[in-house]
């Protein structure tokens, strides 16, 4: 085990850190774990901030679980949020799109709760505030456009500039191909729309026969 001088998390060995998550799957407490593996409990409280299997196997779950890599991944991105990243990239260190942070926050409330504190947290401790493009703007975003607003009209009404909602697109393939089909479905509710106050004009024409043409004066 390597202890940093600046006072950041323990580094452990991966046999070590192996040895503990199994140790927590099996039911031993942590106090058991850490002393079995030959640490204290604070270089484990330590070592756990900055390992997402250890933080999830001292909840009593399975870390290798889908549910439990769920769990891992949601705190990677709001730990990644935390230190300044912007959604993506706290995504990609997660191992997931943004738009699957996008989808969580839309249908996990909990999680959205979380990740909007550390949106507030992180753009309050920084120097200069930057706005950034979160799960919350996003769905505005998608839903203003989905309604047939435009690009410029929906990125006001969540929050960020047409800029920036154009450089998220470019940078996250897969929600610039959710901008592309919100655009789409709202230009077709914008024909709707259109169609719905407009008649059709018809000529004021009849078929007539040959006899009853020359009888006309």
């Amino acid at each position: 085990m390597y202890l940093p001088a600046n006072g950041s998390a323990p580094v452990l060995s991966l046999k070590t850190r192996k040895r503990l998550v199994e140790y927590l799957r099996v039911g031993l407490t942590p106090e058991e774990a850490a002393t079995r593996t030959g640490i204290t409990l604070d270089v484990l409280h330590a070592a756990a901030n900055a390992e997402g299997n250890l933080a999830v196997a001292l909840t009593g779950r399975n870390p290798h679980a889908r549910c439990g890599q769920a769990i891992q991944q949601r705190a990677d991105v709001l730990r990644g949020v935390a230190l300044g990243m912007s959604l993506t990239d706290a995504a990609r260190t997660a191992g997931v799109a943004a738009t699957t942070v996008i989808a969580w926050s839309a249908n996990d409330p909990h999680f959205k709760a979380a990740l909007d504190a550390v949106w507030d947290l992180a753009g309050s401790s920084a120097a200069k505030q930057v706005v950034r493009m979160t799960p919350t703007r996003a769905n505005t975003l998608l839903k203003a456009l989905r309604d047939g607003e435009t690009m410029t009209s929906a990125a006001e009404r969540a929050g960020i500039s047409r800029r920036t909602a154009y450089r998220y697109t470019k940078r996250d393939a897969e929600f610039g191909e959710q901008v592309k089909e919100a655009l789409e479905t709202g230009r077709r509710a914008r024909a709707r729309r259109t169609g719905k106050h407009t008649r059709p004009r018809t000529a004021g024409y009849r078929l007539v026969s040959m006899g009853e043409a020359e009888q006309q004066p």
